[in-house]
């Protein structure tokens, strides 16, 4: 799974996957958004799997720069392991 995903033909961050105190503060998210769309808009991403991929990347760099704490990271790069029903 990923942290971020094609819902609706929609870019969506999947909140409830994150740990509370990143995804409960409404500025954080609101700011998030803001740079992914801004991300994909200024570099022309298509919606494929690639494109997903740096996006969640792109998510992951902004997220760990803003929190600083060793290994958070990796943690949420390890939900690439949580398969979907």
């Amino acid at each position: 799974m990923r942290l971020v995903d094609l819902r609706d033909g929609k870019l969506e961050i999947r909140w409830t996957w994150l740990p509370y105190w990143v995804a409960a503060g409404p500025s954080f998210m609101n700011e998030l958004e803001q740079l992914m769309r801004d991300a994909v808009i200024i570099n022309g991403m298509p919606h494929d799997e690639d494109s997903l991929e740096r996006i969640e990347r792109f998510l992951l760099r902004v997220i760990d720069v803003r929190f600083r704490i060793e290994g958070l990271t990796d943690y949420l790069r390890a939900l690439r392991f949580v398969r979907e029903a």
